[in-house]
């Protein structure tokens, strides 16, 4: 349990939300600091990005070189296949 102190201005707002969202003052102090929470808990677009090109191997907007080397690779698996 936790305890605040509000000045008088941000009291009587709470207190007009609350009223016209059927909420208690509580209620409303809860959900601010519930979405508070979440925000600060989420990831930034920009670590979500690196982690997906870490997790997929891709540089620079490329997966790593697979588009340059593409028929080396073809051919390679070709001759592997053709060798058994």
């Amino acid at each position: 349990m936790a305890s605040i102190r509000l000045d008088s201005k941000i009291e009587s707002t709470l207190a007009e939300i609350g009223a016209r969202k059927g909420l208690t003052k509580s209620a409303c102090i809860r959900l601010a600091l519930e979405r508070f929470i979440e925000a600060e808990q989420a990831v930034d677009p920009y670590t979500l990005l690196e982690q997906v090109r870490a997790r997929y191997e891709v540089t620079g907007g490329r997966q790593a070189d697979r588009s340059e080397r593409h028929s080396e690779l073809v051919k390679a698996k070709l001759r592997a296949k053709h060798r058994r």
